[in-house]
């Protein structure tokens, strides 16, 4: 979810990419994960009232199902 701004994020995604990529349904598993990970982070800025945050929380995850939608295709 945090990969493309934290340098720490990108470095350990690309572990695991080498490590993992090659077990079944990798990519959707990674997808359910980062989902996850933004759900959990919309409900928490929204409960504090953060609709800034919350919004470019949802426009993350929104991004997110873009990159993988154009993937598949």
């Amino acid at each position: 979810f945090w990969r493309t701004w934290l340098m720490c994020m990108e470095k350990t995604a690309a572990y695991w990419e080498r490590k993992y990529s090659h077990l079944p349904r990798y990519t959707e598993r990674i997808l359910c994960y980062e989902l996850r990970i933004g759900l959990t982070e919309i409900y928490e800025n929204a409960v504090e009232n953060d609709t800034e945050t919350t919004e470019w929380l949802q426009n993350r995850c929104r991004e997110i199902l873009r990159e993988y939608r154009q993937r598949k295709a």
